[in-house]
């Protein structure tokens, strides 16, 4: 009688764990606890700035720590997802699952709309769908003269004449409304309409996730409220740190309008403003428009300790709004104290 050999052990392999436990060691692999730089258009150097003030008060980057953490994060992740997408089309579509769904993607510094509507292009429709978190830095306002009848332009001279001419100018967005007689010949905010193009993208996507979107403002800064001077010494200069609601309002009427499927799309504008100012001028800032939303989520104690460095006797206050529901149509915000 022929002896049996003793049969052989199963063979584990990664796709013999559980879907959860394979989403925990993608997780462990690709996911930080910092937000990753999205943009890396700018220098190295431009991003690792420590707290930047300008004589306006307003800030500029974000702590040297956090953006050191960032932009190696962003680096040693993405080199370990290129890895992950190699392997094979199950392991490829569950680490960019994890990878797009975990992390936060902040854009920051010398980028504007048109950056990142390449890059959600760039990620695919797929991936679009894993969003769940991405943070603008606001870019800087640019404006441009507006003429009393309301089209936008510049002077230029020809024959040694001075001109107004709108050939090289884009127009004010369609959905904001202007009255003529009302208008005057100004400086306007100048509004990307790659902004329509970023909402379109996140907003076609079968996938249930929710996606939020924090618009990061500068210090003392609320869209379409002007905080008083008695409310600062006279060392501030509020006059530059002001934007109107053009880009709030429009911001909405597109979320609105591109939420196609079954995602959320979810905006909140947050910034950082002393304790009793905030407190004082909040029905105003409510009815400027914005709700003063009552979820934002704790942001490290260390940035309020970098401020309060600034100004050790006053205490701060991180906020977050959001646009409350547009009814009707939209006016054209009149030009801000600044243009």
């Amino acid at each position: 009688m022929m002896a049996t050999s003793p049969a052989r052990p199963s063979t584990l392999s990664f796709f013999s764990l559980s879907r959860e436990i394979r989403d925990k060691i993608y997780e462990f692999a690709l996911a930080s606890s910092s937000p990753l730089s999205a943009w890396s258009g700018a220098p190295l150097r431009s991003c690792c700035k420590n707290w930047q003030w300008d004589h306006r008060g307003l800030l500029h980057q974000f702590s040297k720590t956090s953006s050191i953490e960032s932009k190696d994060d962003s680096l040693m992740l993405r080199r370990t997802l290129r890895s992950l997408l190699r392997c094979n089309s199950k392991v490829s579509c569950e680490s960019a699952q994890i990878y797009y769904g975990k992390n936060t993607f902040r854009f920051c510094d010398l980028y504007d709309w048109e950056d990142v509507s390449i890059w959600l292009q760039d990620i695919g429709c797929t991936n679009r769908g894993y969003l769940t978190k991405m943070e603008f830095l606001l870019p800087c306002t640019n404006f441009v003269r507006q003429n009393s009848e309301g089209i936008r332009g510049e002077s230029v001279r020809v024959d040694g004449k001075w001109s107004f001419t709108s050939e090289n100018t884009r127009q004010r967005h369609p959905l904001l409304n202007q009255e003529l007689g009302t208008i005057s010949d100004s400086s306007v905010e100048d509004i990307d309409p790659e902004v329509e193009t970023i909402f379109q993208f996140l907003g076609k996507s079968t996938d249930p996730s929710k996606v939020t979107i924090k618009i990061l403002l500068a210090p003392w800064t609320v869209p379409g409220f002007r905080f008083l001077e008695e409310d600062y010494d006279s060392s501030f200069g509020l006059d530059e740190s002001w934007f109107t609601m053009d880009l709030p309002n429009l911001m909405e009427v597109f979320r609105v309008k591109y939420n196609e499927g079954v995602r959320v799309v979810d905006i909140l504008w947050t910034g950082i403003e002393r304790s009793w100012v905030f407190e004082k001028h909040s029905d105003e800032i409510e009815a400027a428009g914005w709700e003063i939303a009552k979820d934002l989520e704790p942001v490290k104690a260390k940035y309020i300790e970098e401020l309060e460095a600034f100004w050790p006797t006053e205490q701060l206050t991180l906020f977050a709004l959001r646009r409350k529901a547009i009814i009707g149509p939209l006016i054209a915000s009149e030009p801000g104290v600044f243009c």
